[in-house]
């Protein structure tokens, strides 16, 4: 009767840690992204780990 919502896919952690200005390099179409403060490094600048989710897995790991 009614359609099921799609499931949600899990996010995938980029590996790494990101400083906030490094993190414009990631963005990718077709995705969505959570981004978690960290900490920070010795000299205070705060690091990020950066998730990405996609609703069409199977066609972006097809383009990396």
């Amino acid at each position: 009767m009614f359609d099921e919502p799609e499931p949600r896919a899990e996010p995938v952690r980029l590996p790494g840690l990101y400083r906030a200005w490094e993190i414009g390099c990631l963005i990718e179409t077709e995705r969505r992204y959570s981004v978690e403060g960290v900490g920070a490094t010795l000299d205070g600048a705060p690091l990020f780990a950066v998730y990405a989710i996609t609703h069409d897995a199977d066609r972006v790991e097809d383009q990396t």
